[in-house]
């Protein structure tokens, strides 16, 4: 809706010497499992202990290892190892084991911009002129708006491929909507 608020839920650890730790943003439902069954066990624990609380977590549920609840326990270890992080002054990638590597490519996601052939074409070139070495573009088109949809999908990637050239690379994201067929 034009001119609606944002609105965004967050996860707050809070440790009774006045360190936190943030995650979010979350949806409804993992606030509902946090709130309904993590926070209940997590208070008066150790935030540091992250993988003892991990594993204690997962079991709370007999479902915890898939699901909902699973998506809330992630929200809440996150949380946890951003806390952690902020005790021991370190970056989390540090405390996970260090860099492996001196760089990692990045792409550029697509997400969000227009996918009319004319559009996404010129925002390609932009992209790869900036100096991103793959791009990510998103099908608007579902398996309900039939061979129609299909034509205009077809239609994006093609023109992309013509602005960037064969050689560079691109990726197509369909929503877990189209099959390879």
């Amino acid at each position: 809706q034009a001119g609606a608020a944002l609105r965004a839920l967050y996860v707050e650890i809070q440790t009774d010497e006045g360190m936190n730790g943030f995650f979010g943003p979350i949806e409804d439902w993992q606030a509902f499992h946090i709130q309904h069954s993590l926070r209940p066990f997590l208070l008066g624990r150790d935030p540091l202990a992250t993988e003892l609380l991990y594993d204690q977590m997962i079991r709370l549920d007999r479902h915890g290892r898939s699901g909902l609840f699973m998506t809330a326990v992630s929200v809440v270890d996150c949380a946890l190892w951003d806390l952690k992080g902020k005790v021991w002054n370190q970056p989390v990638y540090r405390l996970l084991g260090g860099p492996t590597r001196p760089a990692v490519p990045a792409y550029a996601s697509m997400l969000g911009f227009s996918t009319t052939p004319e559009d996404a074409a010129a925002l390609a070139q932009e992209y790869k002129a900036k100096g991103y070495t793959a791009q990510k573009w998103f099908f608007r088109y579902g398996p309900g708006d039939g061979a129609e949809g299909l034509e205009k999908n077809l239609a994006m990637a093609q023109a992309v491929r013509a602005a960037v050239g064969p050689h560079y690379q691109l990726m197509f994201d369909a929503f877990m909507g189209w099959d390879l067929t």
